[in-house]
């Protein structure tokens, strides 16, 4: 069985922080390139980010859409990474996050 080819993925999330706050937070998403091309990093950037505290509405950028006056001034090597497993991403594909960013499981 062949392994498929991972990549890192630098994302921004611009949300609330536990203080109700307005805030951005750094991370980076190990996926595979499937994972990748499915968007599947966002869901899991997302649902780390209410693991970790933080709320919506969320906005994310990856590294090509986000502006560079906030990725240029960020120190990605202090980013969490999120290291993820099939089960992370088996998580976060079936985990609807309502607009507040909070995770809602099906009825």
């Amino acid at each position: 069985m062949n392994a498929q080819s991972m990549r890192i993925e630098k994302i921004v999330l611009a949300c609330t922080n536990s203080a109700g706050d307005p805030d951005f937070v750094f991370v980076k998403v190990q996926c595979s390139e499937s994972d990748h091309a499915k968007g599947t990093y966002f869901r899991l950037a997302k649902l780390w980010a209410v693991e970790n505290g933080y709320e919506g509405p969320f906005h994310l950028w990856d590294s090509s859409g986000c502006p560079d006056w906030l990725s240029d001034r960020f120190v990605w090597d202090s980013a969490s990474i999120v290291d993820s497993t099939p089960a992370d991403f088996a998580r976060a594909t079936i985990a609807d996050l309502d607009s507040a960013g909070r995770p809602c499981r099906p009825r």
